[in-house]
């Protein structure tokens, strides 16, 4: 087929084992330029466990700089509380109260506080180790076709485990706009 699609009978339940060496297999399937970096592969359980430095008082420090910045300097505040029905000053008053006990669980949560403004230019950045990091699961979405029609699977090795027709895989990737309102 072109542009890759492949038909059902090119999908085959092989039952390949994928759970461990996925770093080593990424690598040698990737471009020689990547292989220094895919090298350096971790499972995330083992990431998770690195201790990471953010003290209550840091936590307190960022939650009250993000309300000067969204607060006292976010024009656009008003407009985004109305459209959106999201309010990350009383979000960051509420968190303030209430700060997440681990790092990762704080910094998602102001993740979410500035993602909810829906505005490409109010990001939150992700400090380090979690800055720079590339997460990927051992599958790839592959179209293929069965009896005429398009549909995506999941690709597991040289097996697949699940199918679902296009159309359902594509709105899921829209719930959440990033940005324009």
């Amino acid at each position: 087929m072109a542009g890759g699609a492949r038909t059902s009978n090119e999908w085959n339940d092989s039952g390949a084992d994928v759970s461990g060496g996925i770093g080593a297999q990424l690598t040698q399937a990737a471009p020689e330029g990547l292989h220094s970096l895919l090298g350096q592969t971790i499972d995330l359980q083992t990431f998770r466990q690195q201790p990471v430095q953010l003290t209550l008082a840091n936590r307190r420090w960022i939650v009250e700089q993000a309300l000067v910045l969204i607060e006292r300097n976010y024009i656009h505040l008003p407009h985004k509380i109305a459209m959106h029905a999201a309010n990350p000053v009383q979000r960051l008053r509420l968190m303030r109260g209430r700060l997440a006990p681990t790092a990762a669980a704080f910094h998602d949560e102001m993740s979410e506080i500035f993602h909810a403004l829906r505005d490409l230019h109010t990001n939150y950045l992700i400090p380090e180790p979690f800055r720079g990091q590339l997460a990927f699961l051992p599958f790839r979405v592959e179209e293929f076709f069965e009896k005429g029609q398009p549909k995506a699977g999941l690709r597991i090795g040289t097996g697949h485990r699940c199918t679902h027709p296009i159309p359902r895989c594509n709105t899921r990737c829209h719930r959440r706009p990033s940005g324009g309102g």
